[in-house]
């Protein structure tokens, strides 16, 4: 399935991010990752970007093995590759390509036992069979795919399908009307609960920086194409209630989070609240609190090494446990015997990240 490419979209969002209010453009963390995917998205487009490793690390998972060793434009890149191509200098190049390939076998090889493994896993449990038996993963976003659905699921897609069944077995999260989701990347995990969520007129409301909003905008576009509401068409409404959006998908940059005025069942953050400065997840903490009943958290326990990315204080787990409970939530427990949260034990070696859930207080 291919992506269509929204240059008009991607500009509009880079534009108003630069005049948009410092505390919702993106922290020191993000901004090389911004700049560096908005360079390539510019280059070589939107398809195929789920293989392409200068747009989606840091924010998704990629193929196992290494990109082309001479691709890129770069001089330094196009000496090598005429280098290369010389009597002396192919015969360095023949010997560490073969380096190279042996790596990438070793890689390609290991990642689809780890996806075999899991796959198994999970359909060992009635529950999660069950849901696996009603989806099937959107090949958008992958390049040379002529078919609109996958035979097996990505690495990508295991990971967010166990983090949705995990917090459904908590507290039911498939049966929800409304989820917001902030730092949601290209969509997986909003792809995923939308297509098991059991409301057909679920409510579901993406926030993220650009020019990751982009990509998360024609991604669930592909898959979903009636149902979202884009940035061009937000930025139009002075408000946005529940009306307004109810069965869409709601696709905004974080600027525009103050228009929201609705309540939403869930809230859930994935390893982004970790990246940004402390100030800024306050704020977002502020917003969230009064309009959502439910908080998912999956983050680094620790936080990042410190000052890493230029961020200028780590952002522990238990720090943003505290900061959800004095805004008048009681944790609940997250079951870990389910064969979800296995998985996310698995994925997850030496116990680096941990998923927490909270209810608001009656």
């Amino acid at each position: 399935m291919q992506i269509k490419n929204n240059p008009k979209l991607l500009n509009l969002l880079m534009g108003d991010m630069e005049i948009a209010p410092d505390e919702w453009r993106p922290t020191p963390y993000w901004q090389g990752y911004s700049k560096r995917i908005y360079s390539r998205l510019q280059a070589v487009g939107i398809d195929g970007f789920r293989t392409d490793w200068e747009i989606i690390k840091g924010h998704g998972h990629i193929d196992p093995t290494l990109p082309p060793t001479y691709e890129g434009g770069s001089l330094k890149v196009s000496l090598l590759r005429i280098l290369s191509k010389t009597p002396f200098f192919s015969q360095i190049s023949n010997f560490y390509m073969k380096k190279v390939n042996a790596e990438h076998g070793l890689r390609k090889n290991t990642h689809d036992q780890l996806v075999l493994a899991i796959t198994q896993l999970l359909a060992s449990d009635l529950d999660c069979k069950r849901y696996m038996d009603l989806i099937k993963e959107s090949s958008a976003g992958l390049p040379n795919v002529l078919v609109d659905d996958l035979d097996n699921f990505s690495i990508d897609f295991l990971i967010h399908f166990a983090q949705v069944l995990t917090l459904d077995s908590t507290i039911g999260a498939l049966q929800m009307r409304s989820v917001l989701e902030i730092g949601g990347g290209h969509g997986k995990f909003a792809e995923i609960f939308i297509k098991l969520a059991t409301k057909p007129d679920l409510t579901y409301c993406l926030i993220d920086i650009p020019p990751v909003l982009y990509l998360a905008t024609e991604y669930l576009r592909s898959i979903f194409p009636d149902r979202v509401i884009d940035y061009d068409q937000a930025s139009k409404m002075n408000r946005i209630t529940e009306e307004d959006i109810r069965g869409k998908i709601l696709i905004i940059p974080p600027w525009l989070i103050d228009r929201l005025e609705m309540k939403f069942d869930l809230f859930w953050n994935s390893a982004s609240f970790q990246e940004m400065e402390k100030s800024v997840v306050v704020k977002y903490l502020d917003r969230i609190s009064n309009i959502c009943q439910c908080v998912g958290l999956k983050s680094l326990v620790k936080g990042h090494a410190l000052g890493a990315g230029g961020q200028l204080e780590p952002i522990r787990l238990d720090w943003l446990s505290d900061e959800v409970i004095e805004r008048k939530y009681s944790e609940i427990h997250v079951k870990d015997q389910s064969a979800a949260s296995h998985v996310n034990n698995i994925l997850n070696p030496g116990g680096l990240y941990k998923i927490r859930v909270f209810k608001k207080d009656n």
